[in-house]
């Protein structure tokens, strides 16, 4: 792979990590099960305790405060 690629692929690993790490806990974990490791609602809902009705709003309220930190609203 190009060098350039490599160091963008690494740069953007470490922004979505200091990003993953502004969140919540619970977020967070929410998150990282969901998008980075493919699990389901009801895996999550059964790794993390939490009623699987409650993983949908923690990723979605999750999801909302990660683009605010990537795209700060317009004002």
């Amino acid at each position: 792979t190009d060098p350039a690629v490599r160091i963008l692929q690494a740069e953007t690993r470490q922004r979505v990590h200091a990003l993953l790490a502004e969140l919540p806990e619970k977020q967070r974990d929410v998150v990282r099960l969901f998008h980075l490791e493919g699990q389901s609602y009801a895996a999550i809902s059964d790794a993390l305790g939490m009623p699987i009705g409650s993983v949908g709003v923690t990723l979605r309220r999750a999801e909302a405060k990660l683009r605010e930190q990537i795209e700060p609203p317009q004002g």
